[in-house]
């Protein structure tokens, strides 16, 4: 390990069910992707507003999945600053 650098001590509770979450930033990207999703179809770039989730925008990253099911193709929209940093 490099000088300096020390491991991360954060080990998250994995789960498939996504309403298992229960950070403070996770909750309100899923109440607002949820309601996006109509009818049970996701939603477009278009769709998505990134001013609805400012408070959050810093650590998110948001990746769009193009192409056929059979060969996608995946798109990097954002990236937050704290993600970059």
């Amino acid at each position: 390990m490099e000088r300096g650098l020390k491991p991360n001590p954060y080990t998250p509770n994995i789960s498939e069910d996504v309403h298992a979450a229960k950070g403070t930033r996770t909750k309100p990207l899923l109440a607002y992707w949820e309601k996006l999703c109509v009818d049970g179809r996701l939603p477009s770039w278009a769709e998505f507003d990134q001013m609805a989730l400012f408070q959050i925008a810093a650590y998110m990253a948001v990746l769009d999945v193009e192409g056929s099911e059979a060969e996608p193709r995946f798109r990097c929209r954002f990236i937050g600053t704290y993600l970059v940093q």
